[in-house]
């Protein structure tokens, strides 16, 4: 479904590649940037997101690799110019005739 009313339809899950089973490494056109790792705590699953550079230093937690992608992906844009901020991304509604991009916020 492309529907320009919302703008693009990229989010950066799709800059994500899954290096091994519960690894993604976060890459660009430069080359890796991030990493977002699957993490398990007793029964609780979550993310984990660092920066790619040694020493890798910790962007933060998140409970669904989109959103962990989300938070790597605007650290590393982050490093190259203002923040754009949060709703710069999409969020997917399911509805009756499939996937609809909507413009609110991902809460994080």
């Amino acid at each position: 479904m492309d529907d320009r009313r919302h703008g693009p339809v990229w989010h950066p899950l799709l800059a994500a590649v899954e290096h091994e089973p519960g690894l993604w490494l976060m890459t660009s056109q430069t080359g890796v940037y991030a990493v977002v790792r699957l993490i398990r705590i007793g029964d609780e699953v979550g993310y984990r997101a660092t920066t790619y550079d040694e020493p890798r230093r910790l962007l933060g937690y998140r409970r669904t690799l989109r959103s962990a992608c989300e938070l790597a992906h605007r650290a590393w844009v982050r490093g190259h110019g203002p923040d754009p901020g949060a709703d710069q991304y999409p969020v997917f509604t399911v509805r009756k005739e499939g996937l609809e991009p909507s413009r609110r916020s991902t809460g994080t």
